[in-house]
């Protein structure tokens, strides 16, 4: 008699034991998502402070490479470490926008074509960001010295301000326009498209 007067008990607490166990895992993805969109939201501060001091960053993209060449030789340092940082940020652009597309589509839409185009362009943003970024860690460096170099003609130094013209020609467009606006605005638009058709967000 009182094993059958125990067992509706030990059901119930069987119950709230997987209740609770179930808990768990949603809210550490969204304390997870949370706290890497913390992350990435205060990350951009770094570079900017860093570069913002040592070569008037964002400002100093509209000069040439007679201003820019010989200041980035000057700052080298700062200048590295400034964008090496900017490219970790970059880079954790992706986890970050794949962590909220899951998070927006729920376990409703976790198959859904547009979470997985979407997590597809937050990659495609990363990688051509990381692409533009790399000019100034690793190329930019090598001009500056060829610039500055007492030996080098003036040959030399016009084709050194045509390579940097080109450089950042081509690191902007893949980097600002593909990786910044492009690829990153398709994101956007395939998340919203999971938050609108999702049923666990209030209309």
């Amino acid at each position: 008699l009182l094993a059958v007067q125990d067992a509706p008990q030990k059901k119930h607490h069987r119950n709230i034991t997987l209740a609770m166990s179930a808990e768990p895992p949603s809210t550490v993805s969204r304390n997870a998502t949370v706290a890497m969109l913390l992350v990435f939201f205060f990350l951009i501060f770094i570079p900017l402070g860093v570069l913002g001091a040592a070569v008037d960053w964002p400002n100093n993209l509209s000069e040439g490479a007679e201003h820019n060449l010989p200041l980035l030789l000057k700052e080298e340092h700062s200048v590295f470490w400034g964008y090496f940082i900017y490219l970790i940020y970059s880079i954790f652009f992706y986890p970050v926008a794949h962590m909220m597309g899951c998070y927006v589509a729920g376990t409703e839409q976790v198959f859904s074509p547009w979470l997985h185009l979407g997590s597809g362009f937050a990659a495609l943003s990363s990688v051509t960001r990381a692409i533009g970024l790399s000019r100034w860690l690793f190329a930019m460096p090598t001009l500056a010295r060829l610039y500055v170099d007492t030996n080098t003609t003036e040959a030399t130094k016009e084709a050194v301000v045509v390579s940097y013209d080109m450089l950042n020609a081509w690191g902007g467009g893949i980097g600002e326009i593909l990786g910044v606006s492009s690829f990153a605005a398709l994101w956007v638009v395939c998340t919203s498209v999971l938050f609108l058709q999702s049923q666990e967000w209030p209309s």
